[in-house]
């Protein structure tokens, strides 16, 4: 099975039940042993990461019978939880490089914020004007944005 991925990939797991009689074989393929799962025990493959627009490869081996039609659909199952797996590792990804852009101004008066909460915590403000002034602060950041 060759698959290419249109984005970065840190790594790639691939979880395949133990006892069904098959492993992964492949280039850049390593066994990494045996974890438990809900269900049962998994056998844990794992392949490093590979960048835009490349491809990954591995070949699924049926130890018990060569040429078995059970085989070509467990093939087509496990492809399928892998690229499940490759594509929530590029969901991921993607969340991590997204960033939030606050406007200049909800910069200020989140600096207000944080100066009214530390003269409510010295003691200079009662708590009902405390209340009133951060209030009105955080409406205008909601303004802002």
């Amino acid at each position: 099975m060759t698959k290419t991925l249109n984005l970065p990939v840190e790594n790639i797991e691939y979880l395949i039940a133990q006892g069904g009689g098959i492993v992964l074989e492949g280039e850049d393929v390593a066994y990494s042993g045996t974890i438990d799962t809900e269900n049962d025990a998994a056998l844990l493959y794992i392949s490093p990461g590979i960048s835009t627009n490349h491809s990954i490869s591995f070949q699924i081996v049926d130890e018990t019978e060569p040429s078995s039609r059970t085989a070509i659909g467990l093939e087509v199952g496990i492809g399928l939880a892998v690229l499940a797996v490759a594509g929530f590792g590029i969901f991921c990804i993607s969340r991590e490089n997204r960033r939030i852009i606050l406007p200049e101004a909800a910069g200020r008066l989140l600096t207000k914020i944080a100066n009214l909460d530390d003269d409510y915590e010295a003691g200079n403000l009662q708590n009902i004007h405390y209340q009133k002034k951060r209030q009105a602060l955080i409406e205008k950041i909601k303004q802002t944005t």
